[in-house]
Formats: structure tokens, C-alpha cells, sequence
């Protein structure tokens, strides 16, 4: 796109469609993200929140509470059946493709169609089976196989693929090309109207869902300038991420930097910034459009001083990290919900940022939840649907239960920071609730240790969220022992290929007048420029 004299907002959207294509355990038509733009003419930052929304039928009753299950990966009870992320009850509205096209009808420079071919080319070619695809077939196989069309695409004789030869095995997408080329043509009403949206509904129902047609069409993304927050010398925006908010607004009132990026402060800092953050919002957060939830509290820089000044250099906070109370900072307080804790946990998404010469930035962060989602398949149009709504707590009476139309909440910050005018950073990732601590990491040694963008996505990381802190096990062992020493209960962790333990990073950094490219871990991601 670049090379055919687009902007960045040409290649982010090319390069998601593409996505939906060769990652469909991670992404796709039928998914949904939140995505940032730095818009240098204005000095703003747009943001496109396009997350699922509940359909029409759905209430905060409609998952039935399995009292002897585990606790879930978001840290509330399993549902029976787990019926809210496998089948058609666990279908949120998409929001994918409402939010690529929102994105690209302001910011875009070259045609809708041309930004649209790429994926168009990638369906005919069909899509090979690797180790990573053949893993996630794997990991969903319970979910696939209750569906017809989810079978015949994805299990050769009703079994996983094997990986005998190159090539040996293609995932069929004739209806994916068919799809995108209505997308291409009429937008937003070549998915939500017409056969698409006719057969989406018709695959859910079959499932047992309840998404109608008149919640495909009258879904839109939320647009807004999004208010920034200062981090260093640099504004930012994070796609209206609250944890991302809190764990940078705090951290800057730490003495992190005293040992370097190596050193153990810093290692002890980010794992108490992220504990508390994701305490306060797993208990607090619900959709502002639908619920009292004190939304602007928990990214105000008011509040995070005042959890910052609860966390000590010298020890460890007792775990699991008990939520704040963020209504004190709220302009209008309305009431209190109380919700669960969390878990550390990961799960399939994507990610792709840009940056162009002119200073425009983008980020996007795209997922359709678990691999493969619900595991529904729609044949015809050739893409599986979101598993969106395990991202509510199935109990009633809390600030993020199922309520229709609601936007449940999606911690996944992709961030733009700026200066001077100018773009100097995007990042986002991909791994669950690990994405927080990926781009956090990636951030703060981008923008305050000043590593190059390479360096930033492969430091080691640590992430903390419920009980443990997980540690990579590069990490020097005296810092590792000295976590230790200050309370934390740690997990020493190796990364590997499958499953990614700390989150899928891209970024795109300035190195003084040049910018940077890296996608960490190398072998699940990648970096161009032209």
C-alpha cells in the first residue's frame, strides 16, 4: 500500500483484511478489536472502538452457571456447556469489518477496494495448514468438530491435520474471496446486509443462537477523538484502554528507572502496576454507554497516584491485589458493581501497526476470541464467528453482565504516542490478557530507555494479574530470587512457539530521524518497510 502511495491508514487496513485470511484461529471477519490513529493535522488521536455488542435477545441470565467448574480465564465462574464461548450463544455482534471501514472512509488515502485486494487474492489461494494453524486446530478441536462446516474445513477424515510436506494441506476459502469481494464493493452493507448478514444469522441459529439481522444492521463502531495522557515526552492513546491508562500513569510515580531496564525495580514496578490495574478494572469496569461504571476514574492520572502511593520499592502487595475504589475520582459518580478477580490465562488474536512518513500512525488489535472463536462456521461466506461474549461475567447484577447491545470489556490497548507533531510509536499485540504487558513493556523501553523497536519487543518480560508473577526465564536469576525476596510468588517461564507465554508484539519506533520496525516473538509475526 505504501508503495502504491498510500498512507498508513492504506496499510494497517490492507494488512488486517490479509490477516483475516492467513489467521483465521486469530482473527477475522467475523471478529472484533479497537484501533488508534495519530492524526498529525489535527495534533489528535481517532479511535474506532468496534467490539462486539450483545445482541438483541441477549440477557444477564442467559448462561447457566456451572457451580463445580474451574474458575475461567477471566477469573468468573464456568458457564454449563461452556456455553458462552463455544456455539451460537457465544456470538457477539462482529465488529471487524464496521471498524476497518469507519478507519479508512477518514484517514484512508487510496481507494477501498484497493486496500481490500490483497485479502482477496490471499482467500483464492487458500490458506496453509503450518504447525501454528495445525496447533490451534488442535487446541479447538472440541469446538470445531460440533460444527458441520467447521468440520469439513478444518479436520482432514475428521482428524487434526497432519504436517507431512509443504503445502500438503490447504484450508478451502472460496466463500472468504466471495465475501470480501461484496466488502470491497459495497463497504459495511456487503457484510452486515444482503446474503452475508442472511447467512451468519442462519449458522448461528443453527448453533442455538440468537443474533437476528437487525443486530448486524444496525451495529456501528464507536468514533471519537480520543483524550490523550502524558508519558514522558510524549502524549498518547491507548484505543480507550483503561489498564494501559493506569500501569503507565502509575509507573511514572515509581522510581523504576533506577537500575535500568534490567534491573529489579523495574522488574517489581511493572509487576505491581499491572496487579493493581488489572484488580481495579476486573472489578470495576463496564460498558459506559449502558452502566454506572467509573470509567474516567480508573484512566485519570488522580487516581493512579492514589494506588501508586499503596505500592512499595521494598515489598510485594499481598495477592490476589484487592480492588480500589476509583468513585472518589469520577465526575459523576453513579453507583458501585462489584465483578470477579482474574487469572492469567492466553488466547488467539492479531495485531498490525504503521507508521508513515508524514507522521500518521495506526494501531489495531483484532481478534475473534478463543481459536476459531465459537467455532461456528459460516460456509457460505467462508469465516468462523467471535466467541465475543465470554468476555461478560455470566452472573447478573454486575457491572459488566450481559445486557443487549452492551459492549463487554476487552483489556487490549493498542497504542500511538506522539511528539512534536509527529508520530513516534505503535504498538499492539496479541495473547489474551499478556497483551498488556507486552505493550506496556514494549513502551515504556521504547519511549524511556530508549531501545530501538527490536530491542523493545524482545526484552524479557514479566506480567502479573492474579496470584503469581510470571517471569522469562532470561531474566538474570539474581533479579528473579530478588523478585522473590520482595513476595512474589514466581513462575519462571521459558518462551517457545506454542502457546506464546507473553503476548505477540508488533511495534513501529523513530530512532532519532528514522523509524524502526520489529514483530517479537520472531517467528509468529514479521516487519516491512518500503
Amino acid at each position: 500500500m505504501f508503495a502504491r502511495g498510500g498512507n498508513a491508514v492504506d496499510a494497517l487496513v490492507a494488512a488486517a483484511f490479509v490477516s483475516f485470511v492467513v489467521e483465521p484461529h486469530n482473527c477475522g471477519l467475523g471478529g472484533y478489536g479497537r484501533l488508534t490513529a495519530y492524526v498529525p493535522a489535527r495534533s489528535a488521536f481517532l479511535t474506532v472502538d468496534h467490539h462486539i455488542r450483545a445482541p438483541r435477545a441477549a440477557h444477564a441470565g442467559m448462561f447457566e452457571i456451572d457451580r463445580a467448574g474451574a474458575e475461567t480465564y477471566y477469573g468468573w465462574p464456568t458457564t454449563v456447556g461452556y456455553a458462552n464461548s463455544r456455539g451460537g450463544l457465544a456470538v457477539g455482534v462482529p465488529g471487524a469489518v464496521a471498524g476497518l471501514v469507519a478507519l479508512h472512509e477518514r484517514l484512508g488515502r487510496l481507494q477501498f477496494p484497493e486496500t481490500v485486494e490483497p485479502a482477496i487474492a490471499a482467500a483464492r489461494e487458500g490458506v496453509v495448514v503450518d504447525w501454528e494453524v495445525a496447533l490451534a486446530i488442535s487446541e479447538a478441536l472440541e469446538s470445531v468438530a460440533l460444527d458441520e462446516g467447521a468440520r469439513k474445513l478444518l479436520l482432514a477424515g475428521g482428524r487434526t491435520p497432519k504436517l507431512l510436506a509443504p503445502n500438503a494441506h490447504r484450508l478451502r476459502l472460496d466463500g472468504l474471496s466471495d465475501t470480501l469481494r461484496r466488502i470491497a464493493q459495497d463497504r459495511t452493507a456487503g457484510f452486515y446486509k444482503g446474503p452475508v448478514a442472511h447467512a451468519m444469522v442462519r449458522a448461528v441459529a443453527r448453533r442455538g443462537g440468537v443474533l437476528d439481522l437487525a443486530d448486524l444492521e444496525q451495529y456501528k463502531p464507536k468514533i471519537f477523538w480520543e483524550a490523550s495522557e502524558t508519558f514522558g515526552r510524549c502524549t498518547y492513546a491507548t484505543a480507550d484502554d483503561a489498564i494501559a491508562y493506569q500501569t503507565l500513569n502509575m509507573l511514572q510515580l515509581l522510581p523504576y528507572q533506577a537500575q535500568g531496564p534490567d534491573g529489579l525495580c523495574y522488574r517489581h514496578a511493572l509487576a505491581e502496576v499491572l496487579a493493581h490495574a488489572f484488580a481495579d478494572s476486573m472489578r470495576h469496569y463496564g460498558d459506559p454507554d449502558m452502566v454506572a461504571a467509573p470509567t474516567r476514574a480508573l484512566r485519570s492520572a488522580q487516581y493512579a497516584a492514589s494506588r501508586a502511593r499503596a505500592i512499595s520499592m521494598t515489598r510485594a502487595a499481598p495477592r490476589p491485589v484487592t480492588a480500589g475504589d476509583p468513585w472518589p475520582y469520577e465526575p459523576q459518580p453513579h453507583g458501585w458493581y462489584a465483578a470477579g478477580g482474574s487469572c492469567a490465562a492466553v488466547q488467539g488474536t492479531s495485531q498490525v501497526t504503521a507508521i508513515d512518513r508524514d507522521g500518521l500512525a495506526a494501531s489495531v488489535i483484532t481478534t475473534i476470541a478463543g481459536p476459531f472463536g465459537s467455532g461456528v462456521f459460516v460456509e457460505e461466506g467462508g469465516f468462523f464467528l467471535n466467541n465475543g461474549m465470554q468476555n461478560f461475567d455470566p452472573r447478573p447484577g454486575r457491572a459488566n453482565s450481559v445486557a443487549p447491545g452492551k459492549m463487554p470489556i476487552f483489556a487490549a490497548p493498542a497504542l500511538v504516542a506522539a511528539a512534536d507533531g509527529r508520530a513516534v510509536l505503535a504498538v499492539g499485540g496479541s495473547g489474551g490478557y499478556r497483551i498488556e504487558s507486552a505493550v506496556l513493556h514494549t513502551t515504556v523501553n521504547c519511549l524511556t530507555f530508549g531501545m530501538s523497536a527490536a530491542d523493545a519487543a524482545s526484552h524479557p518480560r514479566v506480567h502479573c494479574q492474579g496470584r503469581e508473577t510470571i517471569v522469562d526465564s532470561r531474566i538474570p536469576r539474581e533479579v528473579r530470587d530478588g523478585l522473590a525476596e520482595l513476595g512474589h510468588a514466581v513462575v519462571v517461564v521459558d518462551e517457545r512457539p506454542w502457546p506464546v507465554r507473553f503476548g505477540r508484539v508488533s511495534v513501529v519506533a523513530s530512532a532519532g530521524a528514522h523509524l524502526g520496525a520489529a514483530s517479537w516473538p520472531a517467528w509468529s509475526g514479521g516487519a516491512a518497510a518500503t
